[in-house]
């Protein structure tokens, strides 16, 4: 809403004004720095900086990426301890409508925010106004062509992200590459990193040798032990999970060392049940059946074997799901449907593809690129939910495919300040919409 005469600035309006800044504009930070913004960034509803990956150059040439966080007046950046929270390391700039502080803040772990003062652009807003910077208008009567210009940047991510897995695979072997990305993948947000710490710590060949060694009744609890002990969440400072008690104890016998400490881990800003110990816990249901498999590629390509593309989303489900009594805990499931279509969409489909291009079997490329493109859509994050509603897409139903080619977009274009450029975006727009749309 626009700010009233007479209302004082809220701290919203001066979100919404850095939000609104188009490509190319070009502002001065309070040390004199002149910076053009590519990107005001995807605003966050949840806990950390208020905008994420934002991208701007400044008059050096310098490209800069990374977070961004609006507060009425400067000081509110240590009034609410954010030089103390490693949600905000990653801030570049500190958008403000007054700068009552005079000096950059001080990031945790190290590194200054510039403070650039945006009060008077509230005026400039309207009501009802913009709230976004991407330039496109909407789809209209050409929504169908649109769609497939989005169609067909999913289907090129998709084809770079086979090419990703070809070189994965033949470096690390398929059960390594595809454990090491499943695990990965599995973070997310602030927990990313440390879960990519523990797919590196733990490999394939480590894990399977372990589990081959116990029982077949006691595998799910050997990988749980391994995963969240190497992860740091067995140790003293980091109580065994409540549902899981017994953990502690084995991973001290095992006289092993964590390869990550409880403090590597973000506290808070989650939901129990979303706690990185069950997505962890899920992995290790997944790993002991694996194990009993001949390993996760193998599981993985017999999980969808003689299998009509169009009943691959089934299969694939059923093999990633992980109900919370399989792991001996309670509550909703480790890796749900959701998930589980995740996990599909960005490791499993693109690496299936990988393994039938380096066997040179043209048929199984093509079933896998027929799965993808009939897979249904994912939960909508921040890109999806941004570039629908700027392109007019929210009427449609966007499938995986979709969702993927506007996620291109947003990296190809928006993020690198293409949007001249933007297959959806570019001036002469006007004239793509009668059809001729060119990825």
């Amino acid at each position: 809403m626009e700010p009233q005469p007479g209302r004082p600035v809220a701290e919203e309006d001066v979100a919404r004004a850095w939000g609104a800044l188009r490509r190319g504009s070009l502002l001065r930070t309070q040390e004199g720095e002149r910076i053009e913004v590519w990107f005001s960034g995807l605003r966050n509803p949840g806990a950390g900086p208020d905008f994420r990956r934002a991208v701007f150059r400044s008059e050096r040439g310098r490209v800069v990426r990374g977070d961004v966080e609006v507060h009425l007046a400067a000081t509110g950046w240590d009034a609410h301890g954010h030089g103390d929270d490693p949600r905000y390391r990653n801030v570049v700039l500190h958008v403000v409508a007054r700068d009552d502080r005079l000096t950059p803040v001080l990031r945790p772990g190290g590194g200054r925010a510039p403070a650039l003062v945006i009060g008077a652009l509230t005026n400039t807003l309207t009501a009802g106004g913009p709230l976004d910077p991407c330039g496109a208008p909407g789809a209209g009567s050409a929504a169908r062509g649109l769609l497939e210009t989005v169609r067909r940047l999913g289907g090129r991510r998709f084809n770079a992200k086979v090419r990703w897995w070809r070189g994965r695979v033949a470096g690390l072997g398929p059960d390594a590459a595809l454990f090491m990305g499943l695990v990965a993948a599995l973070g997310h947000g602030e927990d990313r990193a440390p879960f990519q710490q523990v797919a590196a710590a733990l490999p394939w060949p480590a894990l399977g040798s372990a589990l081959a060694l116990a029982p077949p009744h006691e595998r799910v609890a050997a990988a749980e032990t391994w995963l969240l002990g190497t992860a740091g969440l067995l140790g003293p400072a980091a109580p065994s999970p409540p549902s899981l008690p017994s953990l502690g104890a084995r991973w001290a016998a095992l006289g092993a060392a964590p390869a990550l400490a409880a403090e590597h881990w973000p506290r808070g800003g989650r939901r129990p049940n979303a706690a990185p110990w069950r997505r962890l816990a899920g992995l290790g249901a997944l790993a002991a059946r694996w194990s009993a498999a001949g390993g996760p590629a193998e599981a993985l390509q017999r999980a969808v074997e003689g299998v009509v593309p169009g009943r691959w989303v089934a299969r694939l489900r059923a093999h990633f799901r992980v109900d919370a009594a399989a792991a001996g805990v309670r509550g909703p499931a480790l890796i749900g449907n959701g998930a589980a279509d995740g996990l599909a969409v960005n490791v499993a489909l693109p690496l299936l593809g990988a393994l039938a291009a380096l066997s040179g079997d043209a048929a199984s490329e093509r079933r896998v690129e027929a799965a993808y493109a009939a897979y249904p859509g994912l939960e909508p994050d921040a890109v999806v939910r941004r570039l629908g509603a700027a392109l007019e897409l929210s009427p449609f139903r966007l499938g995986a495919c979709l969702q993927q080619g506007l996620h291109q977009l947003h990296r190809g274009y928006c993020q690198r300040g293409r949007q001249a450029a933007c297959p959806c975006c570019r001036p002469g727009r006007d004239q793509d919409r009668a059809g001729r749309f060119r990825p």
